[in-house]
């Protein structure tokens, strides 16, 4: 069986890049019986969409460097 210190780290990792199907697998099955580590994904992916949500909004307030007139 795979540790929850193994699926936390996989579970980091698929916000980055795709798993393997072997992967998504062990992944998958550990999460149907740990609790604790669907916790964990459940709000990783929660960070994760946040962070990206507050990014766009910034990127979407700064000022348009082209429009600048610091002289």
């Amino acid at each position: 069986m795979t540790s929850c210190r193994d699926i936390s780290a996989l579970v980091s990792k698929s916000l980055d890049e795709r798993l393997t199907w072997a992967q998504r697998l062990q992944v998958r099955v550990h999460l149907a019986m740990c609790s604790a580590c669907r916790g964990f994904e459940r709000q990783t992916r929660f960070l994760s969409h946040a962070c990206k949500a507050l990014g766009k909004r910034f990127e979407a307030e700064a000022p348009d460097e082209r429009e600048r007139t610091d002289d």
